[in-house]
């Protein structure tokens, strides 16, 4: 006789996301959209009422916002949404050309064949876009690839947190896509994506973003 034992089993532990993070993600939506247009001052019991949530990860969700600085504060005074000047969106696009560079020279090696090909997929869109929204998607796509395959990496960790600033800054940069990107780059970097130089890669990455090499 076989005895009727329940197997054991670990249970299941799904972890929802945290209220703040969900109003994070709102605000920031809001924010590159221009429902939250530049400048404008935000006040939490509003917000809060808006999302029908209570003040506190309303709150939580600002101080995240002032932190990669899509917002800024003066105590009683004011929090109100950052306005991109084009100092402020060359210093976004710089750090995003930067630190990509360096991370997928960092993990270019590592990355298998059918990774290097989704990359090379995505770079490719790169040439295709002809205004900033979709180039601030396809900008994070890329970024997001870089983070997400292979390996943690502390390079990955930081920009991944500052990801959702350099989306927000490039989209409401609104000047002629060339501009900010240097398209003619696009073959380069696939080039050296698919054949792994991590270097050349490296390069690349900066002269599409129209940086020094």
């Amino acid at each position: 006789m076989i005895d009727d034992v329940q197997p054991k089993i670990e249970p299941i532990v799904v972890q929802k996301p945290a209220l703040s993070d969900l109003v994070l993600e709102r605000l920031i939506s809001a924010i590159g959209d221009g429902a939250l247009e530049q400048g404008a001052k935000l006040r939490d019991a509003e917000l809060a009422a808006s999302l029908h949530v209570s003040r506190m990860p309303v709150r939580q969700a600002l101080q995240r916002l002032e932190q990669i600085g899509l917002i800024e504060s003066s105590p009683s005074r004011f929090t109100r949404v950052v306005t991109v000047t084009k100092e402020l969106a060359e210093e976004t696009i710089a750090f995003a050309g930067y630190a990509g560079g360096v991370l997928l020279r960092t993990k270019l090696p590592e990355f298998s064949d059918r990774e290097r090909a989704v990359l090379i997929r995505e770079v490719a869109d790169l040439g295709l876009v002809e205004d900033p929204a979709t180039l601030s998607d396809v900008v994070r796509d890329v970024l997001r690839r870089l983070i997400d395959t292979g390996a943690t990496h502390f390079l990955g960790r930081m920009l991944d947190r500052s990801l959702p600033a350099i989306w927000c800054n490039v989209r409401r940069y609104d000047v002629p896509v060339d501009q900010t990107i240097h398209k003619e780059a696009v073959d380069e970097l696939s080039a050296s994506i698919r054949s792994s130089d991590a270097a050349a890669a490296e390069t690349a990455m900066r002269r599409l973003f129209r940086l020094p090499v």
